[in-house]
């Protein structure tokens, strides 16, 4: 049965948000939904195999520990059983072994992306009853190869930032259960361009919004923004909004929407919208 690999900063809430996915998939096997009440789920990570965070300090350790983690995962893989692999998986050719397991054994898998800002991790990390070094910490976070749902290895892909209550348990769910095992290169080639459109309008259009707010903010402050292009307008707040915020709400809309295939001509509609709902919050 699927194989779900969880990969993100460390302390980002992985283990968080793979506990709420496990309960929400026990629930469902619980109720026979679609009929699995012969399912179980299993979930890997650090903790269970034993792993001390001091391992991640030298490759050969760190090299040891991804071995044991692979060999629970390829256990534990088989029809009946959903495995969630909730480790850091922050090398992207680790997270090709794993698919390339999935593969093997004729089941579908997926990634969560559980995305974080890069300064809240070392904030967790302070305040944690079992904190990382902080060498370690900064070792990992400046190595970590995020993923990229373009790759056959990282899609599906399911990315869940942090105000996320909690994983796309509904669509997690459709694409492992419903969906047969898919056949990769295929899939990947024949939706590639399409991707690689959207994908680059999301970005387009979104740079070119903050821009636009940047630049009324030097000159008429707190007042309406009108979009070329777009319906809306950007309602500003009270305050003016920092460079830095304003990427990160972009970042955040990227993360929500670029696993999805909208209609190029929504997204900046879409995305005043979104940043008129964060501002609501500034005031």
């Amino acid at each position: 049965m699927p194989l779900i690999i969880f990969s993100g900063y460390p302390c980002s809430g992985k283990t968080t948000r793979a506990k709420q996915l496990q309960k929400a998939l026990e629930e469902r096997i619980e109720n026979n939904v679609d009929g699995t009440k012969d399912y179980r789920v299993v979930l890997i990570n650090d903790e269970s195999l034993g792993i001390k965070k001091e391992v991640y300090r030298e490759s050969k350790t760190e090299k040891a520990a991804r071995g044991l983690l692979y060999s629970s995962v390829q256990r534990e893989l088989s029809k009946s059983t959903i495995v969630l692999c909730d480790a850091l998986n922050y090398i992207k050719g680790f997270r090709y072994q794993l698919f390339c397991e999935s593969k093997s054994m004729y089941t579908p898998h997926c990634v969560v992306h559980v995305a974080v800002p890069k300064d809240l991790p070392k904030q967790l990390n302070a305040t944690s009853e079992n904190p990382y070094p902080e060498d370690v910490l900064d070792g990992l976070i400046f190595r970590y190869e995020e993923p990229n749902g373009m790759t056959r290895w990282d899609s599906p892909l399911f990315t869940v930032i942090h105000d996320d209550p909690t994983p796309p348990i509904d669509a997690i769910w459709s694409v492992l259960i419903h969906n047969k095992s898919v056949k990769p290169n295929l899939a990947t080639m024949t939706k590639a361009p399409a991707e690689v459109n959207y994908l680059y309008e999301l970005d387009k259009v979104t740079q070119d919004v903050i821009m636009l707010i940047l630049n009324h903010q030097n000159t008429e402050g707190s007042s309406s923004l009108p979009i070329p292009g777009s319906r809306l307008h950007i309602e500003m707040p009270g305050i003016t909004v920092s460079l830095p915020l304003l990427q990160r709400f972009r970042r955040q809309f990227v993360h929500i929407n670029r696993q999805q295939s909208y209609n190029t001509n929504l997204l900046k509609d879409m995305f005043v919208d979104y940043l008129n709902g964060q501002f609501e919050t500034l005031e």
